[in-house]
């Protein structure tokens, strides 16, 4: 601990749909500094494992996918799950999370939704704002 500084791995509480699910879907990484060498990539890789988004403590989010919409779909949900649970902590009440079998049948039933289709409609949805905005990014 750095004086005045608690430390600590936070996981994602399960406070809203949005973050159920990452629950028990979720990977950490240590921060070992940049990851361009080959071991570094291995231990991303590894503690990653089965699951599709990762927080690198210390550094920074991750997340992969099946197809550029799955991996983009996860990161703004991630983002937008801690982004609640940051603003929820910051009111200083206590939360109050629901019972585990709540949590594990939310997640499952996520991760049931789980289709390329959903995905890419998000993926697509996202490339017409941006053609809206700025169409000069597909040159």
């Amino acid at each position: 601990n750095v004086t005045g500084v608690q430390t600590c791995a936070l996981p994602i509480l399960p406070i809203n749909p949005l973050a159920m699910r990452f629950y028990k879907r979720l990977a950490f990484h240590d921060y070992y500094g940049q990851a361009g060498e080959f071991d570094d990539q291995e231990r991303i890789g590894d503690d990653l494992g089965p699951h599709y988004a990762m927080i690198m403590k210390n550094h920074g989010l991750l997340t992969c996918g099946r197809s550029m919409g799955e991996a983009l779909v996860g990161m703004t949900a991630l983002e937008s799950a801690i982004k609640t649970q940051l603003q929820a902590m910051a009111t200083g009440v206590k939360m109050i999370l629901p019972p585990t079998d709540v949590c594990d049948r939310a997640g499952d039933q996520r991760a049931g939704m789980n289709s390329t289709a959903y995905y890419d409609e998000g993926w697509q949805a996202r490339l017409r704002l941006a053609d809206q905005l700025d169409p000069s990014y597909r040159n």
